[in-house]
């Protein structure tokens, strides 16, 4: 289903959705598969979910993360709002010392 066929029966939809999450029997639908090609004439695969999904996903990611995200340690990094692997690096780099000997 594309995003345009979503929206077209938007509140159908996310209805299906809510009575399936509020009632514990979500059951994500199988993803996409699409081969992506790599510069050396290979391919990996690449799942992607349905438009559902994503809004499923969504859904959840916005009730949990403001719940949870405070819970977890400074340190860590990924897929944490406001945080990036740059961030990650910055960490690093002050959290290292150098220790010279013998000078």
């Amino acid at each position: 289903m594309t995003i345009e066929a979503f929206e077209h029966n938007l509140a159908r939809n996310l209805y299906k959705i809510w009575n399936r999450l509020s009632s514990g029997c979500y059951m994500p639908p199988p993803v996409k598969r699409v081969e992506i090609p790599k510069s050396d004439g290979k391919t990996r695969p690449l799942g992607i979910p349905t438009v559902s999904d994503r809004v499923a996903q969504m859904a959840v990611k916005m009730i949990l993360e403001p719940q949870w995200d405070p819970l977890f340690s400074d340190s860590s990094f990924g897929y944490r709002p406001g945080k990036s692997a740059h961030d990650a690096v910055a960490q690093a780099k002050a959290n290292c010392w150098e220790i010279r000997m013998g000078d």
